[in-house]
């Protein structure tokens, strides 16, 4: 059995995320944990595409699929809020 430590993510690696999704992936790390129920009152949009900017950054990895919604995995967490802090997305 071998065990090792997850692979830090860099800020670099959200630079693929466009507006609406560095929106959505805003209002994660601001809501803690986003519920689907609120997400398209939150993100001011369908349904639909709130669900499909979710979808695409889970698939990136940045955020994970809980039981009411989506949420921050704890180890990317710090690059996450350095790259909103670096495009002006989250104060300091």
């Amino acid at each position: 059995l071998r065990v090792r430590l997850f692979e830090v993510p860099t800020p670099d690696e959200l630079e693929v995320l466009l507006g609406d999704a560095r929106f959505a992936l805003h209002a994660v790390v601001l809501h803690g944990e986003l519920h689907l129920d609120d997400a398209p009152a939150v993100m001011q949009t369908s349904p639909a595409a709130a669900l499909a900017l979710l979808e695409q950054l889970r698939a990136l990895g940045c955020v994970v699929r809980t039981e009411g919604g989506y949420a921050v995995p704890i180890h990317w967490y710090r690059a996450v809020v350095r790259f909103l802090r670096r495009k002006h997305l989250l104060a300091a």
